[in-house]
């Protein structure tokens, strides 16, 4: 089970929006543990197209492999747009780059082979003439799997 609470709010040219949430695992606690996930993004819009941006993402975890340990990402980035395609159909293209914050990191992040800058695509799809809601619709990410598994080739 995975209960989630997000709330989000928009002051003139900024932009805030958070959610907390937990995974919460039906059998298997003893290995699995359970996580608290935080997540704040705080935006600017600039001449309507142009938006900077600060994510902060952080897991808190208890019980399992990983009790009391916590992963800490801040991610600054820019997202352009929405460019309309259709009448309530607008997209918006951006990236970033994930800079951890705590030493703990739950997958390895070695210089080989290296990380490429994670980079999210949004589509942004206008509600009404007042506001509109920003969905991720996926995000590419090339780092090495955990474990030395890239060493199995």
């Amino acid at each position: 089970m995975s209960p989630t609470f997000a709330a989000a709010k928009g002051i003139g040219p900024w932009d805030i929006q958070s959610t907390i949430g937990a995974n919460l695992p039906a059998s298997g606690t003893n290995l699995l543990g359970r996580a608290i996930v935080f997540n704040t993004a705080v935006d600017y819009r600039i001449k309507g197209k142009i938006w900077p941006m600060l994510e902060q993402n952080s897991i808190f975890w208890s019980g399992g492999t990983l009790d009391g340990k916590k992963e800490v990402f801040l991610t600054p980035g820019l997202v352009l747009g929405g460019f309309p395609l259709a009448v309530r159909l607008h997209l918006s293209v951006g990236g970033g780059v994930q800079i951890a914050a705590t030493s703990f990191h739950q997958y390895s992040r070695s210089p080989w082979p290296p990380c490429l800058p994670q980079a999210e695509v949004h589509v942004r799809s206008v509600l009404d003439s007042e506001g509109a809601m920003e969905t991720p619709s996926g995000m590419l990410s090339a780092c090495r799997p955990p474990d030395g598994a890239h060493k199995a080739r």
